[in-house]
Formats: structure tokens, C-alpha cells, sequence
């Protein structure tokens, strides 16, 4: 293993022990937020927000300067137009969580349908690693975001059940639809409403 990606998973294990990560990129001077993804091909990097847009910024080039966390975090999320976009296979589903509303492909339904949910995040946790649970109002659909963080030494534990154009996500979702236990994958991303 590259000694220097072994340095970048080594700095994230104690980043993501504390929260979500607020960076200052040295080579710009302006401050991002760790969105949970980290691409580790050529280059280490991490997927940020910063400047009202998602890039991926060399981890060299960030220096942390603070942290969020639970609703600190979902707050900044939501107020910069960003979602968690769920999904997983076998069969495909697909969610996605803005402020107190989830909107949510059915696969039995082979629909889309809008529920107001409440969303808990770790505030007094003894596990300071970002988690929410949520569930809408009926009771009805409910389920966990988990960042799984950097569990190992020699490699950055992303989510396992990935579909490919998320390969670098960094949350892992457990959902129940109408009794039905689906697994799944997390992204931050834009929001934007489906039709």
C-alpha cells in the first residue's frame, strides 16, 4: 500500500470519529464540508461542498478547521439546496431526503411517493460517527443513514452495497418499506424535485 493513502485513511479513521469535517482548502483559502465519499485511484481525495457546488479536492491540499455534527450538519445540508439521495438493488429503490420530506420509489408499487418524515440525528450519542434514523408520520417506511467511515488500515471501508455510480460513498442505509427490509447505499447530492 502507498504509504501516502495509508496517511489519508489513518487521518480520516480520527476525522470521521467526530463528525462531519469542515476543511480549509490551502491552495484556494475558502472552506468546504466533507460530504462522505473518498476516491482513492490516482489521487486521494475527498468529495466536499464548497462554493455551492460538489467536488472532489486532493486531501493534501485540506486542512480541517472545524467540525459538524447531527443537526448541525443536516442543517448546513439542507440550507445549501443539498439532499441524501438512497438507493439499492435487487430489487431497485430509490429515496431521497430533503429537510422533513422523503420521496421514495416503490419497487411493489412500481411508483413514487411523497411522505413527511421526522429525522433524528446523533446529537448525545456516545458514538460521535454521523447516523440518522428516520421514519414518516404513518409509521409506514422507516430506516437508518450510517457513515461506515475507515474501518480498516490497509483500505477505506466504503458502503458494500454500492450501486456503481456511487462507488465512493462512505453511508450505508438500512430502509423499511411497508414491512419490507431493503439495504442500500447514501450519496449527498444537489436536490432536485422529480416529476
Amino acid at each position: 500500500m502507498k504509504p501516502r493513502l495509508l496517511t489519508i485513511l489513518i487521518f480520516l479513521s480520527f476525522l470521521t470519529a467526530n463528525g462531519q469535517e469542515i476543511f480549509l482548502d490551502k491552495v484556494s483559502q475558502d472552506t468546504c464540508l466533507f460530504i462522505g465519499g473518498i476516491k482513492s485511484e490516482k489521487n486521494d481525495t475527498l468529495k466536499v461542498f464548497e462554493d455551492n457546488k460538489i467536488t472532489f479536492k486532493n486531501s493534501e491540499d485540506l486542512e480541517q478547521v472545524g467540525l459538524l455534527i447531527g443537526k448541525e450538519f443536516t442543517n448546513k445540508l439542507f440550507k445549501s439546496g443539498l439532499c441524501f439521495e438512497l438507493n439499492g438493488y435487487e430489487p431497485f429503490w430509490n429515496a431521497i431526503i430533503f429537510k422533513d420530506k422523503i420521496n421514495i420509489y416503490i419497487p411493489e408499487k412500481d411508483n413514487w411517493e411523497d411522505y413527511k418524515i421526522n429525522l433524528y440525528t446523533n446529537e448525545e450519542s456516545l458514538d460521535p460517527i454521523f447516523f440518522a434514523m428516520f421514519s414518516s408520520k404513518c409509521g409506514n417506511i422507516f430506516g437508518t443513514i450510517n457513515n461506515t467511515g475507515s474501518r480498516t488500515k490497509d483500505k477505506c471501508h466504503v458502503c458494500e452495497y454500492l450501486i456503481p455510480e456511487y462507488k465512493d460513498s462512505l453511508y450505508e442505509v438500512y430502509i423499511n418499506i411497508y414491512g419490507k427490509i431493503y439495504k442500500g447505499c447514501g450519496t449527498i447530492r444537489q436536490y432536485e424535485t422529480k416529476n
